[in-house]
């Protein structure tokens, strides 16, 4: 008798596939201009990493590109099952200058950041 529990067989592969996986991370806007953006995110980032940025503003969503020219650990914050978890501020630059971009931010306003 088997132990197996799975509902569908698995093949084994000859060689190993490739394979990719798309996450996302959500930010906190600090501060935004028409060369980059500053973040406050719960992921180290690398350095040099390219990310697609999706910006969620009150007047529509903007998608760009940006790469990670600072991260570092800026202290915990407590999550929504209140875990405390590092957060990390991080430093990304547009890939080309966007001044419509820092027009459309208001102080005070929230702008969802998905970087995917």
């Amino acid at each position: 008798m088997s132990d197996e529990r799975r509902k569908s067989p698995r093949v084994k592969l000859e060689e190993p596939a490739a394979a990719s996986v798309r996450a996302y991370v959500l930010g906190q806007v600090f501060d935004i201009s028409s060369g980059g953006i500053l973040l406050r995110v719960r992921k180290r980032l690398a350095v040099g990493a390219v990310y697609k940025m999706r910006l969620a503003f009150k007047d529509g969503e903007t998608e760009v590109l940006g790469t990670v020219r600072r991260c570092s650990f800026s202290g915990f914050e407590t999550d929504e099952e209140a875990d405390r978890v590092r957060v990390y501020d991080v430093a990304l630059e547009f890939g080309g200058p966007l001044p419509e971009l820092a027009t459309r931010f208001r102080p005070g306003e929230a702008i969802q950041v998905r970087l995917e």
